[in-house]
């Protein structure tokens, strides 16, 4: 599968690799429901996107990216997003833009990542 999560340091690490599916995305919610039923009322998640392993993301998945919780969901703090290609960078920033209350912030590698979310 091309997108793992996992907890990392104080985050939630989405990894995304080669081309994105419909089925994948679905996947997802599944893979991250646990982490947020585990999130305290009155908390947020930080989010760490690794997007440095992917292709690209087909505009026919839009409507299923704008539903992603790390766009859509108030819980989220921030979403740090590495390795971002010029698409891909446009792509958060127009999903984010129109669904999110949190920021996206860009940086090329992990270690960059881990001091913002610090």
């Amino acid at each position: 599968m091309p997108i793992h999560i996992q907890k990392f340091e104080s985050a939630l690490m989405y990894q995304f690799q080669g081309h994105l599916t419909l089925q994948d995305l679905e996947m997802v919610q599944t893979l991250e429901a646990p982490y947020f039923a585990a999130l305290a009322d009155g908390l947020c998640l930080s989010v760490i996107a690794d997007l440095s392993e992917i292709d690209t993301i087909p505009p026919s998945l839009f409507p299923q990216l704008q539903q992603m919780r790390i766009v859509s969901d108030p819980r989220i703090c921030v979403v740090v997003v590495i390795g971002a290609n010029p698409y891909l960078r446009a792509l958060a920033l127009s999903l984010g833009g129109l669904n999110s209350q949190h920021d996206f912030v860009f940086c090329r590698a992990l270690a960059e990542a881990i001091q913002i979310i610090r």
